[in-house]
């Protein structure tokens, strides 16, 4: 009844006795009774599993291999923003890692670089065309897309373009 997982004080009143008796008495019965029992089990789902049985192979192999099921992570919800400003120090180095390993970073730091050099590009074509505004009777345009920061100055008496 031990290896069944029953108490010892209802053991005792099945046998019609106390149970500090029965612990005198039985100490060792009750203490391996439930080992044994395990051990016999595992024995049967063992047995099994040689014998192609699938699900005591997947039972086996995860509580006695290890194995375990692949784990998909998948966010749904909103991601917020946070003041990194307040973080200490060691914490944010912390966040810096992880963000790393995961490639994250490297990624944004990518995208901010290139948000900053089109628009210090971009500044330095406005400033070319106000440049041209205030001399008199030029004008500036942007000759393409892709040429960001390439300006055509154009004279208007006789047509003639400057590439800066």
């Amino acid at each position: 009844m031990a290896a069944y997982g029953i108490p010892a004080e209802q053991i005792a009143m099945c046998m019609e006795m106390s149970a500090p008796t029965l612990r005198k008495h039985f100490r060792k019965e009750l203490d391996t009774a439930k080992i044994q029992a395990n051990a016999q089990v595992a024995g049967f789902l063992f047995a099994n599993a040689k014998k192609g049985n699938v699900t005591a192979q997947i039972l086996w192999l995860k509580t006695q291999a290890g194995w375990k099921e692949p784990v998909q992570v998948q966010h749904s919800g909103a991601v917020g923003i946070y003041d990194f400003s307040k973080i200490p120090t060691d914490e944010l180095r912390t966040v810096i890692s992880i963000l790393s390993a995961a490639g994250v970073l490297k990624a944004e730091l990518a995208r901010r670089e290139a948000a900053e050099e089109l628009e210090r590009v971009n500044r330095s074509a406005d400033a070319i065309r106000a440049r041209c505004r205030t001399l008199a009777g030029f004008s500036c345009r942007q000759t393409s897309r892709e040429s960001v920061g390439t300006v055509t100055i154009v004279e208007p008496r006789d047509r003639r373009q400057t590439r800066v």
